[in-house]
């Protein structure tokens, strides 16, 4: 799911487990950057990618500041109600995309 940074607040997330976000669009090919924060006390079913139940977004920048106003979108979605606790107490991860030809 691709949303936009203001979404965050007001999209329905209901099924979606992990937000990643990055700074411009996807390097294809190349490597992409990516910061992402765990929305749900899950675990990831071994069928299909764990891309699958993610939101990607494209932000102006992943700085810390930038990243708690992200959080704190999140927390007032209504459709995450149930995951506060997930949210406010994940951490920002850094995950490292390489796309390249095939």
């Amino acid at each position: 799911m691709q949303l936009l940074s203001s979404e965050f607040s007001s999209a329905d997330l209901t099924n979606i487990e992990q937000v990643f976000v990055h700074v411009g669009p996807m390097k294809d090919p190349g490597m992409t950057v990516l910061r992402a924060l765990k929305i749900k006390d899950s675990k990831f079913s071994g069928v299909g990618s764990p891309y699958e139940k993610a939101s990607f977004s494209s932000v102006e920048r992943t700085d810390d500041e930038a990243l708690e106003i992200i959080r704190e979108k999140l927390l007032s979605n209504p459709t995450l109600a149930r995951d506060k606790a997930t949210i406010n107490s994940s951490k920002w991860l850094t995950h490292k995309i390489e796309i390249t030809d095939a």
